[in-house]
């Protein structure tokens, strides 16, 4: 058996396949794209460290706390965003003020007290690392990533399943009408409907604020930190509309455009601004990630089919590699509520009703003391689920509602605290989908397939009707998130012939009656058990 430590992995042993995909992985050849599904457990991140430790890599991930409990731990040297270093420029207009906010922005190593600036410290050591991690926003931001002597001999994009979204959101814009006043750019054009004439009139729009921004930048000149402060936020803005600009040049076609006083809602209300969004990835993925690393591996556990994620991706080479589930599918179980109706906006009350009592009978069939999380996609029915329950008599003292808006790290602290005084509590939440390890819950139940809102003339409806199957894989990506939180990869995670350890179930007859488990991956599929 192959030794961890030939790969410099901290492990008293390989687990099952990994040793035979890290030699897969090594004999890849240059100028090759890897789509790789590999389950909760099977040591994602040490395949991509091992390619470090023989070669060099750079990891990409999208949250902080996954840089920092698996990459940290494993030895990556770890750069996070400028906003995790405080500035140290005694003349900052505020004492917490951070990096991300530096006076000098792209020539931060002209400021007097560069030699003392954390994050230029830290930036140099991850610069010369054979094995570092970064997260993707700071990657499409950076410059050094994409400088020759700089790039590694892979790179790893982790969380892969995200990649789409990811794409999206970093090539699209938002501006807000406050911005247009503050920078006294042009009025926006009146845009309602996505069309390619509407789009080549936000385009000639943001062009002609790219210019007024530049000329803006020019005209600010000085070193007092305040004037830099401000030239620096210009500049920011400038480089992202430019970015937007390149992307519809490179295709016009299959955006989603709105301008206007009615272009923006908040809070319900309809605001004055400008947006465009690709509505694909397809036509920016390769551009922004392939052909600049020799060997690009995407990895994730939730790939699905890969036909559609490639296609969506707009990748024409690609290689697929899986590392064999280590659990077999009896041990780790996925029920199916096959008597639940179909659960939507126009669903009756009598639907709803339904699932709450087939929630309540698996709850009831469990052990009482067993800790959970039940999936919802709002607050909103997250509060409906727990009043339904409390008609039907089940022990509401068991169940916990976080704060609606509350962020997702304060609701894990809230919940870690909650949890140790509630018995058998149950948490309801729609924040708990991904990047969330319940290592103590035993159950985990979800109660909505997560179908992105669909009103029509909104973003989320415009890329349904783009592309129906990337509608249904992105919540067949979800829903294979949502069922993982429970299982991390542990032994007591999972069942024996002799002892149910845990109880993941779905409980809504849109997975099955809208498609969803088509596009869900092998793996997954194995572990299903339709429950008449």
């Amino acid at each position: 058996m192959t030794n961890p430590k030939d790969y410099g992995l901290p492990f008293p042993e390989l687990r099952p396949g990994q040793g035979e995909m890290i030699e897969a992985l090594l004999a890849k050849e240059d100028w090759t794209t890897t789509i790789l599904q590999a389950p909760t457990g099977s040591g994602k991140s040490s395949l991509s460290y091992a390619c470090g430790h023989k070669t060099s890599v750079t990891a990409l991930v999208k949250t902080k706390s996954l840089q920092a409990s698996v990459y940290g731990e494993l030895g990556f040297d770890i750069l996070y965003g400028r906003g995790n270093y405080p500035c140290v420029h005694p003349d900052r207009g505020d004492p917490l003020m951070n990096a991300d906010q530096c006076m000098y922005e792209s020539k931060m190593t002209e400021c007097e007290y560069a030699g003392e600036c954390s994050y230029l410290i830290r930036k140099s050591q991850v610069q010369r690392s054979r094995v570092r991690s970064l997260n993707y926003a700071y990657f499409l931001s950076a410059r050094w990533p994409r400088e020759e002597k700089r790039i590694t001999k892979y790179l790893f994009l982790d969380e892969a399943h995200l990649l789409s979204d990811e794409t999206v959101e970093w090539v699209g814009l938002t501006v807000r009408d406050i911005e247009r006043l503050r920078y006294g750019l042009p009025e926006f054009p009146s845009c309602y409907q996505s069309s390619r004439e509407n789009t080549l009139a936000v385009l000639g729009w943001m062009e002609r604020a790219v210019g007024v921004l530049q000329v803006k930048a020019k005209e600010l000149k000085g070193k007092h930190p305040d004037t830099l402060a401000k030239k620096s936020k210009i500049e920011r803005l400038a480089e992202k509309v430019e970015t937007t600009c390149l992307a519809i040049h490179r295709a016009e076609a299959d955006w989603y455009v709105r301008s206007g006083v009615r272009a923006l809602e908040y809070m319900g209300q309809a605001r004055s601004g400008l947006v465009a969004k690709p509505l694909t990835a397809r036509h920016h993925f390769p551009k922004m990630f392939i052909g600049i690393y020799p060997r690009v591996v995407m990895m994730s556990a939730t790939i699905g089919a890969p036909e559609f994620f490639a296609e969506e991706l707009g990748l024409d080479n690609w290689q697929y590699d899986s590392v064999p589930n280590q659990w077999r599918p009896e041990t780790r179980p996925i029920h199916v509520a096959s008597e639940c109706p179909s659960l939507g906006f126009k669903s009756p009350e009598s639907h709803w009703i339904k699932q709450a009592e087939i929630i309540k009978g698996q709850l009831d069939s469990l052990p009482r003391n067993w800790l959970g999380v039940i999936h919802t996609n709002s607050y909103s029915q997250a509060t409906n689920l727990a009043n339904r329950l409390n008609k039907l008599n089940f022990d509401t003292s068991r169940l916990y509602l976080p704060r609606s808006g509350t962020p997702t790290n304060q609701q894990l602290l809230d919940w870690n605290r909650e949890k140790k005084v509630r018995k058998g509590a149950l948490i309801i939440t729609p924040s708990f989908h991904e990047g969330v390890d319940l290592t103590e819950e035993r159950i985990c139940l979800v109660a909505k397939t997560p179908f992105g809102s669909c009103a029509p003339g909104t973003f989320d409806y415009e890329r349904m009707v783009y592309s129906s199957s990337m509608y249904r894989q992105r919540a067949a990506w979800q829903i294979e998130q949502m069922c993982g939180r429970t299982r991390r990869g542990n032994d007591a995670d999972y069942d024996t012939a002799f002892e149910k350890r845990g109880f993941v179930s779905i409980v809504d007859g849109s997975f099955v009656k809208q498609g969803v488990r088509k596009h869900c991956s092998n793996d997954f599929l194995d572990s299903l058990v339709y429950d008449k």
